[in-house]
């Protein structure tokens, strides 16, 4: 079964939210 992702009506959404946290970025980075 072949499965059609189209994500273009969250695309808005996803646009519009907020930026990655400076310090979780760096804690995420930390731990690998």
């Amino acid at each position: 079964m072949k499965t059609a992702w189209d994500y273009t009506t969250l695309a808005d959404a996803y646009l519009s939210r907020p930026d990655y946290s400076d310090s979780a970025i760096d804690e995420l980075v930390a731990l690998a």
